[in-house]
């Protein structure tokens, strides 16, 4: 009996289903594949606190953020410094260019005081008793000019000591706010600023040859900073030093029978008595 021999048409349905089939297994072991060779991400991922805020990534994301917040954080302190020297700077120019306008304006009064008292003198040569027979009405003139001068001198002296004392007082102020802000700046890049560390860095700097006039306001702080890391360089020398400095040990002394022996019954400083015995015991030994 003939078999029936398949016709072409289900071949090539047979041919297309095999070849689905194989390619579906083929994509499943691609599919397993990358799973194996993928990471695994739990692993890899970290969880920190940057600065209060929680963060969660792989570690190579949270190094270079903390980088950049290094980076973000210096930038923005060397800004604030900058900042800092310009305003510092500009009061400065402005604490100058006021004390300039006031020792103008007291100098301009200081003229107007001596122009007032070489009128008032030339007025005073004037013989009043010769000029009142010549012309009573000229003296009378005279006299009113010197009483008027008189006034001016005395209004130009006040304004000039109540200016003084106002300059003065404003003196006191900037001195009082450089001092605070001096403070402000040692307690940021000084740790542990205070009087105790003060009082170290004003003997420190004596030690060093600075005079009473340069320790008195050891509140100027680029003084100060400067003084303070010396002083820290100078400590940690000397106790880097004090570290390696061998260590003086005392002599051992070596103890034995014979050395024990004659240290204890040395015959030169024993009574009669004790030697007696000694001498006793050494004939006794050799018997």
């Amino acid at each position: 009996m003939e078999q029936e021999q398949p016709s072409g048409d289900s071949l090539a349905q047979e041919q297309d289903v095999g070849a689905a089939s194989n390619g579906q297994q083929d994509q499943e072991l691609e599919a397993e594949g990358l799973e194996n060779e993928q990471p695994d991400a739990e692993e890899d991922e970290l969880e920190e606190d940057l600065d209060g805020l929680k963060v969660r990534g792989k570690k190579g994301d949270i190094e270079r953020l903390k980088a950049e917040r290094l980076m973000q954080a210096d930038y923005t302190r060397k800004t604030q410094e900058v900042a800092a020297q310009r305003k510092a700077i500009e009061a400065e120019r402005e604490r100058t260019e006021q004390v300039r306008q006031f020792d103008q304006q007291n100098l301009d009064i200081v003229a107007d005081i001596r122009s007032i008292d070489r009128e008032f003198a030339q007025l005073q040569q004037i013989n009043l008793q010769q000029l009142h027979e010549q012309d009573p009405l000229q003296v009378q003139k005279v006299m009113l000019r010197m009483q008027q001068l008189q006034s001016i001198r005395g209004q130009a002296a006040g304004a000039l000591a109540q200016r003084q004392q106002q300059f003065s007082q404003w003196q006191q102020q900037e001195a009082a706010r450089s001092l605070d802000e001096g403070k402000a700046v040692l307690q940021r890049e000084i740790p542990g600023w205070g009087p105790d560390l003060a009082a170290k860095l004003v003997e420190y700097g004596k030690s060093r040859g600075y005079s009473e006039s340069q320790l008195a306001n050891v509140t100027t702080p680029n003084f100060v900073i400067d003084l303070f890391r010396s002083y820290q360089f100078d400590t940690a020398r000397k106790q880097a030093t004090q570290r390696k400095a061998p260590v003086q040990e005392k002599p051992v002394t070596r103890v034995n029978s014979t050395s024990k022996t004659r240290g204890s019954m040395d015959p030169d400083s024993m009574s009669v008595e004790e030697w007696t015995k000694w001498r006793n015991s050494q004939v006794r030994a050799r018997r």
